[in-house]
């Protein structure tokens, strides 16, 4: 019996309306956390750094249940990104059950600063 899921996340990055590429924005690093049921920050205050430029990631070894996704990135000239926090995307993880790349959940960071 699986005591874990995962689930798989890929971004984009949006300044003013505009889909940008990493290096348009200066992104070099996306920081990914989950939120639990709970309120708990699955990858600590920060979140997990991951290469801008990864076509995406997967969470092999999460909790079953549902989470708000959360990420963020700075670039260049002391730009912020976000997604959105207030109606976060959700992932459902599901014990046993390891999406790929081709269900990916696709986060928007939008451009806040």
């Amino acid at each position: 019996v699986w005591a874990v899921g995962g689930v798989t996340v890929k971004w984009s990055i949006s300044d003013n309306s505009v889909v940008q590429t990493c290096a348009q924005a200066g992104v070099t690093d996306i920081y990914i956390n989950f939120v639990d049921s709970q309120g708990n920050l699955v990858y600590g205050t920060n979140g997990d750094p991951k290469p801008c430029t990864a076509a995406g990631v997967e969470y092999p070894f999460l909790k079953p249940g549902t989470y708000d996704v959360r990420m963020s990135a700075s670039g260049t000239g002391n730009r912020l990104y976000y997604s959105n926090y207030t109606t976060a995307p959700k992932a459902t993880v599901v014990a046993g059950t390891f999406p790929t790349m081709a269900s990916a959940i696709n986060v928007l960071l939008v451009r806040t600063q």
